[in-house]
């Protein structure tokens, strides 16, 4: 035996709505919002080992003053070979870490 909720034609939602803009305000509480605060403070603690590593090699200013995607690229592989000798590295947390960068 057919199922006849399978036959009846779909009923179209009927949409009266009128959509506006969102404030800044708005755009940043839902951004805020949907942040996870572990992921925060994660990325916090792989930037901040990452200008530990940058100090104590001699690379001056911070990490977002490097002008270069080729100079980035070569300090962070730096620093993930530096990295790779105290622990084993999750390619998430790298990533992460790189997309923070950008």
């Amino acid at each position: 035996m057919q199922n006849n909720k399978d036959k009846r034609p779909c009923k179209k939602l009927k949409v009266n709505f009128t959509y506006k803009k969102p404030t800044d305000d708005e755009l940043r509480n839902l951004i805020d919002s949907s942040r996870c605060k572990n992921t925060d403070y994660s990325t916090s603690n792989w930037i901040r080992a990452l200008e530990k590593f940058r100090t104590d090699i001699n690379y001056q200013g911070l990490i977002e003053e490097v002008d270069t995607k080729e100079e980035l690229e070569d300090q962070l592989c730096r620093f993930v070979h530096a990295m790779r000798k105290k622990m084993v590295l999750n390619i998430m947390f790298l990533q992460l870490i790189v997309a923070c960068l950008q």
